[in-house]
């Protein structure tokens, strides 16, 4: 079924040489929030090897998903940054988020049903977080349309891969205090 929806593409990055029992305690420690986050902002979250997608739009649909997954994905970027102990290594973090038409649903028998959502929403908000630097959130320009009221955003100049046209990506610098009025 097709969603009009928004995509949180969040890229864990363990810290240089650190062996596989350090990064299950730091992801241990970091996980456990995220869902709630991501739940608390009307998303769903869909686990993946390196990181999870949380998807807003797809299951319930409101009227201000873009706007909450850039919320969600500013309020895990400040879990993530704020987990680590005194002297204990860290996560590096990629996040991005994009918007637009995804195939999303239940997908398997009743119970062993997973939530899947596909399409270039997904990959675009891929392929911008592999392209952001570690401990920031890029957002792709039309959630930078959509969030402009909410967010402060810094440009950034993307080369897409042959064939594809040049796209600006935007960094999340920060939440405004006083949100202005969407548009509309």
């Amino acid at each position: 079924e097709w969603h009009a929806a928004a995509i949180v593409w969040l890229e864990f990055v363990p810290p240089a040489g650190a062996d596989a029992e350090a990064v299950f305690e730091i992801l241990a420690a970091v996980m456990p929030a995220i869902p709630g986050i991501v739940n608390e902002h009307g998303g769903h979250v869909v686990h993946r090897q390196n990181g999870l997608t949380a998807v807003f739009g797809a299951q319930a649909t409101h009227e201000d998903d873009t706007v909450q997954a850039l919320l969600a994905a500013s309020q895990i970027l400040r879990h993530v940054s704020s987990t680590a102990t005194s002297g204990q290594s860290r996560f590096g973090l990629k996040l991005a988020v994009s918007l637009g038409k995804v195939v999303a649903g239940k997908v398997g028998s009743p119970a062993t049903a997973e939530f899947v959502v596909i399409g270039e929403p997904v990959q675009e908000a891929r392929r911008l977080a592999e392209r952001a630097p570690v401990d920031t959130a890029w957002v792709s320009s039309a959630v930078r349309a959509a969030t402009g009221h909410v967010g402060v955003f810094k440009s950034w100049p993307t080369t897409a891969g042959s064939g594809q046209e040049d796209r600006t990506a935007w960094e999340l610098i920060g939440i405004r205090e006083r949100p202005g009025q969407a548009r509309g």
